[in-house]
């Protein structure tokens, strides 16, 4: 697997009017999962282990393959999305509010 070139979206902080300083990505992650992530998806020990269910069983019934998934690996994946979204895309910085977010309910889940 090769390395997210980082490069452009470097180049496009420099162009953004509103200025990224360090933390504020996080303070924003955390913002988002403390208050209304809580609010519009509820608890993310429940929703994981709930999606991680519902996948289990699509690759069960499509593929015939029992993966063991549980809700930790929900919140990899999808943070694993997010660095896709940004490896590829331009820069967007939700992609990075985003994945730290995800980071977040991973560690939520361990700590349950």
């Amino acid at each position: 697997m090769s390395e997210i070139d980082f490069t452009p979206h470097i180049e496009a902080l420099f162009q953004k009017t509103e200025a990224i300083t360090p933390g504020s990505t996080a303070r924003k992650a955390a913002d988002i999962v403390s208050g209304s992530r809580q609010k519009t998806h509820g608890s993310a020990p429940e929703q994981f282990t709930d999606v991680a269910q519902r996948w289990l069983n699509h690759i069960l019934l499509t593929y015939g393959i029992d993966v063991p998934l549980v809700h930790t690996d929900i919140g990899w994946m999808m943070a694993d999305l997010k660095r896709s979204r940004a490896k590829y895309g331009e820069f967007n910085e939700d992609d990075y509010v985003d994945c730290i977010g995800y980071v977040d309910c991973v560690a939520q889940c361990i700590d349950r």
